[in-house]
């Protein structure tokens, strides 16, 4: 018998790990932009907790404040597309029957926030390479 949940949380590590491939690279290419930020993100964070760190929180606040302004349309078309064929997938393989609007919808809110949160996760690892406590 085949495991549906397998195929669904390997389908969604997929996702997470295009997405964080895709913002990682973004950043890795502009190191000025990782240096604003990281300005930023220290600020805020001495700001809310009194001392210098990483304070995930805060990173990914910011990731999700700046998403709309890093991801292009070439991108977002990227990841529909990624989304799409993975749905049709995990419909064929029966995780969702083609008849269920509603779980169609449920299965591509999660495939879409794995990417999402890939996308928070590589801004999160790029900044942390260029992090220094102070």
């Amino acid at each position: 018998a085949v495991d549906l949940d397998l195929i669904l949380r390997d389908l969604e590590l997929k996702l997470f790990d295009e997405g964080r491939k895709e913002f990682f690279s973004i950043f890795m290419k502009n190191v000025p932009r990782v240096k604003v930020e990281l300005a930023i993100i220290r600020e805020r964070t001495v700001a809310k907790q009194g001392y210098d760190s990483f304070l995930e929180p805060v990173v990914h606040t910011r990731a999700s404040e700046i998403m709309d302004e890093v991801v292009t349309d070439d991108m977002k078309e990227r990841s529909q597309r990624l989304i799409d064929v993975a749905a049709e997938m995990l419909v064929s393989q029966g995780v969702a029957k083609r008849s269920d609007d509603r779980g169609i919808r449920s299965l591509r809110a999660r495939l879409t926030d794995s990417f999402h949160n890939g996308r928070i996760h590589g801004y999160a690892s790029a900044l942390e390479l260029f992090y220094e406590r102070r």
